[in-house]
């Protein structure tokens, strides 16, 4: 988009400064100035606040006419951010017997005697995206008497697709595989990114797939909270584990009864990927970072297919299942045996979480 713009700077001892519009520094294609009167005029100094002029017109209140011209990208081309969406969802499917919750810019999986367990998809799928801002709410998996929250997985997660992947022989996946007569079969692969999977509100799991088939290459790191300290998990291991390779020890920096802030951040290439957690003002505490060592395991990823991936579109697929839970596999945190440590109860009087306030930035959008 091109744009001509004209305006008037007055000298003052031979000086006239211009102030610029953002990005007129960045976008500028030319500029002429044009002085009233008798005298020459020409560019000083350019600054990323305007450009200054210099004239030597005996006039010491002397005036010019600049002329200049910007060519500016159109969201969706050329633009390295694009536009800001306000994410809305249909239902999928519900485990309960009731439909997950869906409001402006989030979804409800219930609370405790409350569950809403099922999973939502995203209206439309997003492409080119530079970042993503959510904020959760686990505290309906916290433990209490007669309910563990151990193996219930609050996903938060977006898979790509050219449409959307609701319902059956539409939903794909990077791993899962359902049986038939369960929702979601059957399920062709597509890549997925796992901004985090939960083993109630104690371990969480970061993840970005990218392969041409089911159980193709990985890359992961894992965090946890205080609320791991029980005798359910392998806690003196957990906290020794904390800042080797792809562990981050979130005690102290996010507490899993109360909300918490998430922000995704792509690169302009998409060579990297970097997931942050906060709370209540807090510093940001990054979980996933591709410049930083991953959790011992993980594959090494061909970085353009998540490239192309953004060409085609992500749909955000959030969920809350009994299905797996991270914790189980590598590392091996989550001891698993039953009796008090049996897993918690999904339906009935099991818990939930929230999803809310979740927008994107992309340069476009599918469906």
């Amino acid at each position: 988009m091109e744009e001509h713009v004209s305006q008037s700077i007055i000298f003052k001892n031979g000086i006239g400064h211009l102030p610029l519009t953002e990005g007129w520094g960045v976008y500028t294609t030319s500029v002429n100035a044009t002085l009233f009167g008798p005298g020459g005029v020409w560019i000083r100094d350019v600054a990323d606040d305007g450009i200054d002029f210099e004239t030597d017109s005996e006039d010491p209140n002397a005036e010019a006419s600049v002329y200049w011209v910007g060519s500016w990208p159109e969201v969706g081309d050329d633009d390295p951010d694009g536009q800001e969406y306000d994410v809305e969802f249909d239902v999928d499917y519900n485990n309960c017997g009731t439909d997950p919750e869906i409001s402006a810019g989030g979804v409800s999986f219930g609370s405790a005697g409350n569950v809403k367990a099922g999973r939502a998809c995203s209206k439309l799928g997003y492409k080119n995206i530079s970042k993503i801002e959510a904020d959760l709410d686990l505290s309906g998996l916290a433990q209490r008497s007669g309910f563990t929250g151990d193996w219930l997985n609050a996903a938060f997660y977006a898979v790509t697709s050219d449409t959307q992947p609701k319902g059956n022989g539409n939903y794909c996946d990077a791993e899962f595989e359902p049986k038939p007569g369960d929702p979601g079969y059957p399920c062709p692969f597509c890549n997925e990114i796992d901004f985090i999977e939960t083993n109630g509100q104690k371990m969480f799991q970061h993840t970005l797939h990218l392969a041409d088939a089911k159980q193709g290459p990985q890359r992961y790191e894992v965090s946890f909270t205080d609320a791991a300290n029980t005798d359910c998990w392998e806690w003196d291991e957990m906290q020794a584990a904390a800042g080797s390779p792809g562990v981050h020890d979130l005690v102290g920096k996010i507490d899993p009864n109360k909300s918490f802030h998430m922000e995704v951040v792509f690169n302009a290439d998409y060579t990297n990927m970097t997931i942050s957690l906060s709370q209540g003002g807090g510093d940001p505490i990054t979980v996933f970072d591709m410049n930083e060592q991953a959790y011992p395991g993980s594959d090494t990823l061909d970085m353009s297919k998540l490239k192309d991936a953004m060409e085609v579109g992500w749909w955000f697929t959030p969920s809350y299942h009994g299905d797996w839970s991270p914790g189980v596999n590598v590392p091996h945190w989550y001891k698993d045996c039953g009796g008090d440590c049996s897993h918690g109860t999904l339906c009935g009087d099991g818990g939930g979480w929230k999803l809310a306030n979740l927008k994107v930035t992309a340069q476009g959008t599918v469906g």
